[in-house]
């Protein structure tokens, strides 16, 4: 027998704890440490997470996507990853079968997509130690938000998915991805390989958020999130990669498979729930470095 706030507290302590070990598993998934994987607990109002001597080099962070554009700013070079995400890309682009397909421009479109098969996605790839923005548990956890308490909402429930491509020539012959030619993105490291890490900064261009849009808006970034259908419709848009050494010449051994990078362009919604949590110093560091 216990009071209802005493049984409030529990609650919230055995949730925080599971999203904790989920980290860790997290974090064994992607092969790292606690030396290069940014840790963190979900903030409660009235109790701290350890006391206050061992919080001194914590720091508070809101974890909202809302009218934010996330990217795989770095990708992992890890052997067993790069095969783990490309079978992922392929199983999410079969996924899209049931669904109609539009080509824009050189890039297929996919609407109406029920977020289910994205979390499955999600699930599956292997985001990098390196870029915590773009951390696919973390996403998923953001999207599971928006069905909490006594709100909800449904903002997330459906998504726009687009497959990049570059233009393809007709006498050429190309990779395939789930069946669909696709002709991959060169993109150079921006710094020396470490921990298999290639950090490539952008994969996206300017015009890309808006292949879902049936006329290309004017605003830009936060303005046209705000607009439908992006204002209760995310776009996820993979991106196949062809990534160079730093003096932009090939990796020598290459890479064991095609890197795949994504990025998803979120609503401009102030319905949109967001979480606090209290971040150690390696999340910190990570984070500024990679500007997520």
């Amino acid at each position: 027998y216990t009071t209802d706030f005493l049984f409030g507290w529990y609650r919230d302590i055995s949730t925080a704890f599971e999203i904790l070990r989920k980290d860790f598993l997290e974090m064994i998934r992607q092969k790292a440490t606690p030396m290069d994987f940014g840790l963190r607990i979900l903030s409660h109002p009235d109790m701290m997470a350890t006391n206050a001597m061992k919080m001194r080099h914590a720091a508070t962070l809101p974890l909202s996507y809302k009218g934010r554009l996330t990217e795989t700013s770095s990708i992992s070079g890890e052997s067993s990853i790069l095969i783990n995400n490309y079978n992922a890309v392929e199983s999410f682009i079969l996924s899209l079968s049931p669904y109609a397909i539009q080509l824009k421009k050189n890039s297929y479109l996919w609407t109406g997509i029920p977020k289910g098969i994205i979390i499955s996605f999600f699930k599956q790839y292997i985001s990098s130690r390196a870029a915590p923005s773009s951390n696919t548990t973390r996403i998923i956890e953001y999207i599971e938000k928006q069905r909490e308490g006594q709100n909800p909402n449904t903002i997330l429930e459906v998504w726009n998915v687009a497959l990049a491509s570059r233009s393809r020539n007709s006498n050429e012959v190309y990779p395939s991805v789930g069946g669909l030619p696709i002709k991959p993105f060169s993109r150079s490291i921006k710094e020396e390989v470490i921990n298999n890490r290639l950090f490539v900064k952008r994969i996206v261009s300017n015009v890309d958020e808006k292949i879902d849009f049936d006329l290309e808006p004017m605003e830009m970034d936060l303005e046209f999130r705000k607009l439908p259908p992006r204002l209760n419709r995310p776009l996820i848009t993979i991106y196949p990669l062809i990534v160079l050494d730093i003096d932009s010449s090939e990796f020598n051994p290459p890479l064991e498979k095609m890197p795949f990078g994504f990025a998803i362009s979120w609503p401009n919604n102030d319905n949109l729930k967001q979480s606090t949590w209290d971040i150690n110093s390696v999340y910190q560091e990570i984070g500024l470095s990679n500007n997520d």
